[in-house]
């Protein structure tokens, strides 16, 4: 298990992207040093007012120098708060938080990264690990109702990625759902080089899991859950497991400690709700 910090740290960015997204940048060298793509942290702002529960945040990236950046969508009054920070201001940090995370491992070269709206977030960061990796042909669906919820694809372009977009509405790329384009880049993957990595609301991941049982293709997912503590205690981000095969196996995991990335064919999709 990574050891996991907490600190008073600064804001040294705060970038709106969109009207509803934003990115926060804070400096934590330790922190960027143990991170992996698929953790994340927990947050809250350090103010006069009232006390927020601390929020969970996909790590989006980590700079060389130990900036850890997050990209932020505005729902409520916690993400709110976040997005009026300004550089100089602080944030209380806990993390990086999780056990699983996205591993891309032989026989793996074509990786496949299905992404709905925020989902996006912890992709850049496995993206950049895997931009060295001259093995790997990787391939980005990133789906949204809009192209206004299709944010820093920009970036993975950078990357060299094979970016395919979706929108509900036909604003940019295909429209329809992430599913009509992973089901026709399947039908063309040789399954055993073909793994999927998903992150995104639940019912795109359920439908990413049963597209991918049916092929025959490993998936791993990012479950996004509510969760009070972000350490395990207090049980309340449990999703339902196949646990071992022995029958001594843990038939609940928790999102915030043995995950948040799961094998897809350990959840049992049914009975997540």
């Amino acid at each position: 298990m990574t050891p996991k910090l907490q600190q008073t740290v600064p804001v040294v960015a705060r970038e709106m992207i969109s009207p509803d997204y934003f990115e926060l940048a804070f400096a934590f060298p330790e922190l960027a040093r143990l991170a992996q793509p698929g953790h994340f942290v927990t947050l809250t702002p350090i103010q006069t007012g009232p006390p927020l529960l601390r929020r969970p945040f996909s790590i989006q990236r980590v700079s060389p120098d130990g900036e850890v950046r997050l990209l932020i969508k505005i729902v409520g009054a916690g993400t709110r708060a976040l997005a009026e920070l300004r550089p100089g201001q602080t944030v209380d940090v806990l993390g990086p938080l999780g056990a699983g995370v996205f591993q891309v491992s032989p026989p793996t070269t074509q990786p496949i990264f299905v992404a709905g709206g925020v989902g996006i977030a912890p992709f850049l960061f496995l993206a950049d690990r895997l931009h060295d990796r001259p093995d790997l042909h990787s391939t980005l669906i990133f789906g949204g109702r809009g192209a206004a919820d299709l944010v820093t694809r920009d970036r993975f372009e950078a990357l060299g990625l094979d970016c395919r977009y979706t929108t509900e509405d036909g604003s940019l790329g295909h429209r329809g759902l992430v599913t009509d384009e992973l089901r026709a880049r399947l039908a063309d993957s040789p399954a055993e080089a073909t793994e999927v990595f998903a992150c995104g609301p639940l019912p795109m991941l359920r439908a990413v899991a049963l597209l991918c049982r049916e092929a025959a293709v490993r998936c791993q997912v990012s479950l996004e859950s509510q969760m009070a503590c972000g350490l395990g205690s207090c049980r309340g981000c449990v999703v339902p497991t196949i646990g071992d095969p022995t029958g001594h196996g843990i038939p609940y995991q928790r999102v915030c400690y043995e995950g948040p990335v799961f094998a897809a064919n350990q959840i049992v999709w049914e009975e997540l709700t």
